[in-house]
């Protein structure tokens, strides 16, 4: 399943750097309820802070 980082983070537009770790994600799910990406709203984020597979929610997708 591929990732879709979407909104410019506070702490880019504050003069930090986005950093993305991408690493392979087992997925489990029916197929009806599996999509081509997730995506991921950054636009909270501030320097420093972080989101983790564990801050994902899909619904009917266990990660």
């Amino acid at each position: 399943m591929f990732l879709l980082v979407t909104g410019a983070s506070e702490g880019v537009k504050q003069g930090g750097k986005l950093v993305t770790k991408v690493r392979r994600l087992k997925v489990k799910a029916l197929p009806k309820q599996l999509r081509d990406f997730i995506e991921l709203d950054i636009t909270p984020l501030k320097i420093g802070g972080t989101i983790r597979v564990r801050d994902l929610k899909s619904k009917g997708v266990e990660f």
